[in-house]
């Protein structure tokens, strides 16, 4: 086998491997980040649900931010 055969099966061995790896190292770096993502909002979305949970249950729904309510209360008969 000549040298540059040797040469370029070599190069084209090491780059198959190298981008194989790196796709991997890459995917589980968007994963990382994907999850860090998804944890934030969670986290966020629990902190709101813990603050207004009690209100839900005193049934003061109208205090809740960004909901509207219409209180009908009964006249005199």
């Amino acid at each position: 086998m000549k040298l540059l055969t040797k040469t370029t099966l070599y190069i084209a061995t090491l780059s198959m491997f190298l981008f194989f790896i790196m796709g991997i190292i890459f995917f589980q770096v968007l994963k990382r980040i994907s999850l860090m993502e998804l944890d934030r909002t969670l986290e966020e979305t629990r902190r709101d649900v813990m603050v207004h949970f009690p209100l839900i249950l005193e049934g003061a729904l109208r205090h809740l931010p960004g909901i509207d309510s219409l209180t009908i209360v009964p006249g005199p008969a």
